[in-house]
């Protein structure tokens, strides 16, 4: 079976990059900033006497943070705990050397064990950093409101939830903006919503009138005017039912990562065989054109691709957008592979 080359447009999920991320190095970037695999913490309270102000966090060099650099922040405090009790474990071992072939063994591992004791003091400095900014800020409040804005209908719950967050002085500017955005997303056709109100509210925290705009310009340009596909699941009753099905059955085990990406659900359809041509016009391959009317198989190989600016503007007709598609992905060879392949392309049309 052939790939399948789909191309995106960023406008159908304006959602995922507006939430707050809860992988360890997701925070770190949004929190501490990374630069250069280099993280600065200088301005962090309480530094430990023998670590520096700027630390390296490089997945080939620090074989802890290779292995939980994904892990959600709650997995990542276990195993912080976890190796800071090797380490003392370790520690201890040091102490009970009494023999000569003590001192050898311990020398032999001293380089490991100095090692260990470099990346223990980097890892709680950098995990008590990041809990210190949680809590200052009210992450896991904000957060909470974030999915529920992503993924539950609740408008009076919403409005209500937003509102608070935008009173208080320790949510910063960014978290406030990113709520406002979210909810003019989600409830922008909703009667009697609050994004004039809330606009106000930004201003009235200190944002600029150029920040202020970006709610404005977020409707005209990712509003569900421009969006292609069901981003929110609510275009029609059978997607709200068959959405509330799925929370009532599956439950769910973590509020502050119960969003899943709109690309997932692309995919999934995808590798059913049954994303709509609708949305996503279909170009053949020879193969697939000399089968016309057959039901097309999943494919094994999925590449994915944003759409060029060419795809990007509103919704034309479907004929035009698939004459858009064809021209858009001649020069990646025949059947949309570089060098030829003989695989099918689809596209976002929205």
């Amino acid at each position: 079976m052939p790939p399948l080359l789909l191309l995106l447009d960023r406008r159908d999920d304006p959602v995922t990059p507006l939430l707050n991320q809860w992988t360890y190095q997701a925070m770190v970037h949004e929190l501490l900033g990374i630069n250069n695999n280099r993280v600065d913490i200088s301005s962090a309270p309480d530094l430990p006497k023998d670590i520096q102000k700027e630390v390296v966090l490089a997945p080939e060099q620090d074989a802890f943070y290779q292995q939980n650099m994904f892990l959600n922040y709650g997995e990542l405090a276990e195993n912080v705990k976890e190796l800071m009790d090797a380490f003392q474990a370790k520690t201890k071992q040091s102490k009970e050397v009494s023999s000569i072939a003590d001192m050898q063994k311990f020398v032999d591992a001293y380089p490991e064990f100095r090692k260990l004791s470099g990346d223990v003091t980097k890892h709680v400095t950098l995990l008590g950093e990041i809990n210190r900014l949680v809590d200052h800020h009210s992450l896991m409040e904000v957060s909470q409101v974030e999915q529920e804005l992503a993924c539950t209908e609740d408008h009076s719950s919403a409005a209500s939830e937003v509102e608070n967050l935008l009173k208080k002085k320790n949510v910063s500017l960014e978290n406030k903006l990113r709520l406002v955005l979210l909810y003019a997303l989600r409830y922008e056709k909703e009667s009697g919503n609050m994004i004039t109100r809330f606009t106000e509210m930004l201003g009235a925290s200190g944002a600029s009138g150029e920040q202020m705009r970006l709610v404005t310009l977020m409707m005209e340009h990712y509003g569900s005017a421009m969006r292609g596909g069901d981003l929110f699941s609510n275009k029609s009753w059978l997607a709200v039912q068959k959405k509330n099905l799925q929370r009532s059955v599956k439950g769910v085990q973590n509020v502050y990562t119960q969003h899943t990406p709109y690309l997932g659900q692309v995919l999934e359809k995808v590798s059913k065989g049954v994303l709509a041509e609708t949305l996503y016009p279909y170009l053949p391959s020879a193969e697939a054109a000399a089968g016309a009317g057959a039901k097309k198989a999943a494919p094994t190989q999925i590449l994915v691709r944003r759409a060029p600016p060419a795809l990007c503007r509103p919704v034309p007709p479907r004929d035009t957008r698939a004459a858009d598609l064809r021209a858009a992905v001649q020069p990646l060879g025949p059947g949309g592979g570089r060098g030829g392949g003989g695989g099918g392309v689809t596209g976002a049309g929205g």
